[in-house]
């Protein structure tokens, strides 16, 4: 199979976005060239170096597989898959023969454990940007500098600047203009993104471990999550087309048309078995999503009961100008109110080896977690209290 023989077969839209993301110092000029020329520039760009150089690991070893004739229709080749037909390299299921001289040269005697290395803080970053879809340079150079990564070195690189690129453009909530690295495969759903977003409340990130953002990376789910690893592997016992029903379901989260309360929305999802549905409603609030700013359904939603809680305290804690109590009884009620404390730590070990007395100095942000969970479930323990007490 020839390459250019075919250049006609796709959109020139598409053949340019490619184009851009191969051809990284060139002038991109659409109107002034054909589809034709923008694949001859990126025959020409595809050096073994270069090649070595944009390419992942799991690519490479996806590229020796093809040079023996094989293909990448199987779901555990999906990354691959689509990695490389979005560089040309897999095109009507085999290497164009254009750059099978190169590639071989890319392939021979690399060590892939050494590239493997070299390439994980990039990979790692492009997880959390996969994972948020759009965020801003300030938060990735907040990551880099806490596991000692060279920002620089990263964003420069052509593998990043294949996945992904910085926006500065991009219209905020408030409709603001900033600078924004995104997800080049979600370039056309950030409409959807920021409208998901504009519905929620924007809350802290509660960031990963680097093997899960590597996984996000490579998946668009994190495979060493135990739950989302065994959804994905019974639904393959269920589903005929595995790789279809990925792609649709990843589809529907990323829009949006899925959500805490819609949870049930995907396709196939009648056809599940009750075991397959009990695992796939556990797993999908766990996935990380742009529309929840990078958390998971199950996390958005344990910050936002955090934050309803913290703004329930907080005005709890007003002064109340009507109020009084006399000494006698102000004595006795934090008397009482810390004796449920020390009850409740107890039973729930939040801060353990404490004794909760007044006399006794306690951190304020563990004494706040006790109060959390004591206000959580305030009846049961002041029964509990109580029965204690007479007992």
């Amino acid at each position: 199979m020839r390459l250019l023989e075919h250049a006609n077969r796709y959109s020139k839209e598409k053949v340019f976005d490619c184009y851009k993301r191969t051809c990284q110092n060139d002038y991109w000029d659409y109107d002034s060239m054909t589809r034709k020329e923008m694949l001859e520039r990126m025959i020409e760009t595809y050096t073994p170096e270069y090649l070595v150089s944009i390419c992942t690991t799991w690519e490479l070893k996806a590229l020796r597989r093809l040079l023996r004739n094989q293909d990448l229709e199987d779901d555990r080749y999906r990354f691959e898959k689509h990695a490389l037909s979005s560089k040309f390299l897999y095109f009507d299921k085999e290497l164009p023969e254009e750059f099978k001289k190169n590639v071989k040269l890319a392939v021979k005697d690399i060590d892939l454990d050494h590239k493997a290395e070299k390439d994980e803080p990039s990979l790692v970053i492009l997880g959390i940007i996969r994972a948020f879809g759009i965020i801003e340079p300030s938060l990735i150079q907040a990551v880099c500098s806490a596991c000692a990564y060279d920002y620089k070195t990263i964003i420069e690189s052509e593998l990043f600047n294949f996945w992904a690129y910085l926006k500065e453009d991009y219209e905020l909530i408030d409709h603001s203009l900033a600078n924004e690295y995104v997800y080049w495969d979600y370039k056309y759903l950030l409409y959807n993104i920021r409208n998901c977003r504009v519905e929620r409340e924007r809350f802290e990130p509660k960031f990963l471990d680097r093997d899960s953002y590597i996984s996000i990376f490579y998946h668009g789910f994190d495979a060493t999550n135990p739950d989302i690893k065994k959804f994905f592997t019974a639904v393959k016992k269920e589903v005929q087309d595995i790789t279809k029903f990925k792609d649709e379901l990843f589809n529907n989260l990323l829009r949006g048309t899925v959500n805490e309360e819609k949870i049930d929305l995907i396709p196939f999802f009648n056809g599940f078995s009750d075991s397959l549905t009990k695992r796939y409603r556990k797993a999908v609030v766990q996935i990380s999503l742009p529309n929840y700013y990078g958390l998971s359904m199950k996390g958005y939603k344990e910050a936002h009961e955090h934050v309803s809680f913290n703004d329930k305290l907080r005005a709890l804690n007003e002064k109340q100008t009507y109020a009084y109590l006399d000494q006698k009884d102000t004595r006795l009620f934090y008397k009482l109110y810390f004796s449920v404390l020390d009850y409740v730590n107890a039973l729930e070990q939040i801060i353990p080896n404490k004794k909760i007395d007044p006399n006794n100095y306690i951190e304020p942000d563990e004494l706040v977690n006790l109060i959390e969970v004591f206000w959580k479930a305030k009846d049961r323990f002041i029964d509990g209290y109580v029965q204690h007490i007479v007992i």
